[in-house]
C-alpha cells in the first residue's frame, strides 16, 4: 500500500489489494518462472530472450508514451534508464544466440 501510495496509485482495501498483488506481482513473477526456466535450456534460451526483450520494449514504449501524455517524462528518467538498459541487454542476447545457432548449424 505504502509503495502503491509513493508511485501515486490509490488502493481500494480488498479487491484493490488483491488485483494489484496478482497484476503487479503473480503474474510477473510466474512468468520469471517461465523464464528461469527456458533460460537453463539452450533449446529455449533464444525463445526466453526474445520474451524478455519483447517485454522491455512493450513496457518501455507504454511508459515513454505515458511520460510524453502526462508530461513527466524528465521526472521518469530514473525509471526509463534501467529499462532501456535490459532492454539493449535482452537484444544483445538475441543476437548472440542468434550467431551461436548460426555457427552451430555451418559447423554441424
Amino acid at each position: 500500500q505504502q509503495a502503491a501510495a509513493n508511485a501515486g496509485i490509490v488502493l481500494q482495501p480488498g479487491v484493490g489489494f488483491t488485483n494489484t498483488r496478482a497484476g503487479f506481482g503473480g503474474f510477473p513473477l510466474g512468468f520469471a518462472v517461465i523464464l528461469v526456466f527456458c533460460l537453463f535450456s539452450s533449446r529455449r534460451l533464444l525463445a526466453a530472450m526474445a520474451s524478455i526483450a519483447t517485454i522491455a520494449a512493450v513496457i518501455l514504449a507504454v511508459r515513454l508514451y505515458g511520460a510524453i501524455q502526462d508530461g513527466t517524462l524528465s521526472q521518469r528518467a530514473h525509471i526509463l534508464i534501467p529499462e532501456v538498459v535490459l532492454l539493449a541487454i535482452s537484444l544483445l542476447g538475441v543476437m548472440m544466440e542468434t550467431k551461436r545457432r548460426r555457427h552451430h548449424s555451418a559447423t554441424a
